[in-house]
């Protein structure tokens, strides 16, 4: 129990800390979100009217073939299917690519605050143009993996459930299996994006960033655990009060609206302290001395024992 409450103080401690350190730098923050929040828009809002749009032909077609007023046109409707597969993969890479150049923007910038130095704006844009390329290869690893963990989460959730009977047995099973995987995938979180920042700030990518991100945290997996399972808890807590406040007032209302911006923006502010925080925890990792020589050593080991010849003679 002692040891527990020791966890949690330490990451209020490291929530905290993170905290002063954003508002320490919340100006040099502030104009990143405002430079990415432009294309994030524009891409948002095409992608949308795109989709909206070929979504809207399509279902017309779907009626006209149904009611029989319209002969089928068969090839105008796989190419309306194929042009949205192709928009549907064209903006998953266009948000990667953007998430990736946002996350390095905040990351450079927090990592030089706790140096207690700033980088100018130039400076900025320079080191993401260098450097680009390894975390966006990374990001798209964690993002399949993360696709197919939650795929596989949702078919195991969905076949306890369907395959008990729907029975208050399989409900309580189901329930309890979310809630394993609800943590899982906290901790699964904290380390992949350990992932991305170890490509940020080492030369690294891909796999061999989060194998380096699995070795680098060893020993503070508990406290990397407990401050996002507590980062993720207020975000819950946030949109819960968000959906009751809605259904309080109206959700056609103006001041909706207004509720909707404020709720947006304090999403946006926990995501941003989020990624302050997975660099905090990198910082506290990577200056551990005695982990880095462990680290050191095992590579050493492992690079020699592999040199060392094995005589044939050997039984």
């Amino acid at each position: 129990m002692a040891r527990e409450e020791g966890l949690t103080l330490r990451s209020l401690e490291m929530v905290w800390k993170s905290w002063k350190l954003l508002w320490r730098s919340r100006k040099q923050l502030l104009l990143i979100l405002l430079i990415f929040f432009l294309p994030f828009s524009i891409l948002l809002g095409a992608f949308s009217f795109y989709i909206f749009h070929l979504v809207a032909v399509m279902i017309g077609m779907f009626m006209s073939m149904i009611t029989g007023s319209v002969p089928p046109k068969m090839q105008v409707l796989v190419l309306d299917l194929r042009k949205l597969v192709i928009a549907e993969v064209a903006n998953l890479l266009a948000s990667i690519l953007l998430s990736t150049l946002l996350d390095m923007a905040v990351i450079y910038t927090i990592a030089m605050a706790l140096k207690e130095k700033e980088m100018t704006l130039k400076d900025l844009i320079f080191k993401i143009w260098k450097t680009w390329r390894g975390p966006v290869v990374t990001k798209l690893y964690v993002f399949f993996i993360a696709s197919g963990y939650l795929n596989f989460s949702l078919l195991l959730i969905y076949a306890v459930i369907f395959g008990g009977g729907f029975t208050m047995g399989s409900i309580a099973l189901a329930s309890a299996i979310f809630i394993l995987l609800f943590l899982l995938t906290i901790y699964l979180e904290m380390v992949w994006f350990q992932g991305i920042v170890v490509s940020v700030m080492e030369d690294y990518f891909g796999l061999s960033a989060l194998g380096r991100a699995s070795d680098l945290i060893q020993g503070e997996r508990g406290l990397g655990f407990m401050a996002n399972l507590l980062m993720n808890l207020l975000a819950l807590i946030v949109n819960l009060l968000f959906f009751v406040l809605g259904y309080m007032i109206g959700y056609k209302k103006a001041i909706y609206m207004v509720l909707l911006f404020v709720i947006c923006s304090i999403n946006l502010l926990i995501a941003t302290l989020k990624v302050v925080i997975y660099v905090m925890f990198y910082n506290k990792c990577r200056d551990n001395p005695e982990k880095e020589l462990a680290m050191k050593d095992r590579l050493v080991y492992n690079r020699v024992s592999s040199s060392i010849p094995i005589p044939e003679d050997l039984p």
